[in-house]
């Protein structure tokens, strides 16, 4: 399963981020399943990260978590770095 979220402004994008289950603990509601996001900066740059969701929870409350984190400044690498 993949989630994309695309940010904008009007019609000007801000950033893109996905989201890439990468470990199933199943689909029944409580299930606990583990995800990779990316975060897509300017400039080829990229951000990434894991986070655990329990799937019952549904899509919002995962997109919310990994906001969240990327708004922290939680368990990232970034790559692509210009000099």
């Amino acid at each position: 399963m993949s989630l994309y979220i695309d940010l904008q402004v009007n019609n000007d994008p801000i950033t893109s981020i996905g989201i890439t289950r990468i470990s199933s603990g199943g689909t029944q509601p409580d299930s606990v399943n583990t995800y990779r996001w990316v975060h897509y900066h300017d400039q080829g740059r990229k951000t990434e990260g894991h986070l655990e969701h329990r799937y019952g929870d549904g899509a919002i409350a995962l997109a919310r978590d990994v906001l969240a984190a990327i708004a922290a400044g939680g368990s990232t690498t970034t790559q692509g770095e210009q000099p």
